[in-house]
């Protein structure tokens, strides 16, 4: 893919902020150990645009507003809140949708533990991987066989730094989508 290594570190720092407008959403939905209402799942999808609305007028070199507002965004356009289709997100959003979901799926959530990451890839992996998202899906299985994470059941990660220096942020599992290989496309 041939990530350089400023763009390695508007990754990490996309992967950091990608969920700021949370803070619109009220803590008694976020923490909700059962199932939200339509309603309530309406109102956690606001974050996508609030998170933009804070992000886009900072001067980065890094399309942090873009990821926040894509990054639930879905190749076949079933996601939010634009219903993008194909590739027409940023590289940024699409390896950071990616994260986000191996990262929800391993992490504790008030209405469930958190899964092993063989069960997470093995979950993803009976799903079906789309097409056009295949390479990427398939760099991040193999990225997470062969590390030394672990994912234990009710945690997130301890992964290893996206890139040399760029420092380590809470939502740690980006940083091994990051090395890539240096040559083809997501």
């Amino acid at each position: 893919m041939g990530l350089d290594e400023e763009r390695c570190r508007g990754l990490s720092i996309c992967g950091t902020v990608h969920d700021l407008g949370k803070i619109a959403v009220p803590f008694e939905i976020l923490a909700k150990p059962g199932k939200l209402t339509l309603y309530e799942f309406g109102i956690v999808k606001t974050h996508s645009v609030v998170g933009e609305e804070i992000l886009r007028n900072l001067d980065v070199p890094w399309p942090i507003a873009a990821v926040s507002l894509q990054h639930h965004e879905r190749i076949d356009g079933s996601g939010y809140p634009l219903g993008i289709k194909g590739r027409s997100s940023t590289l940024e959003s699409r390896i950071i949708a990616v994260a986000d979901i191996v990262e929800a799926m391993a992490s504790h959530r008030p209405y469930r533990e958190g899964l092993a990451i063989d069960v997470v890839l093995a979950e993803i992996t009976a799903q079906g991987v789309h097409n056009s998202t295949r390479r990427l899906w398939m760099y991040v299985f193999g990225s997470l066989r062969k590390s030394s994470i672990h994912f234990p059941a009710g945690t997130a990660s301890d992964a290893a730094q996206p890139c040399a220096g760029a420092g380590e942020s809470r939502y740690r599992i980006p940083i091994i989508f990051i090395r890539w290989p240096r040559s083809g496309t997501a």
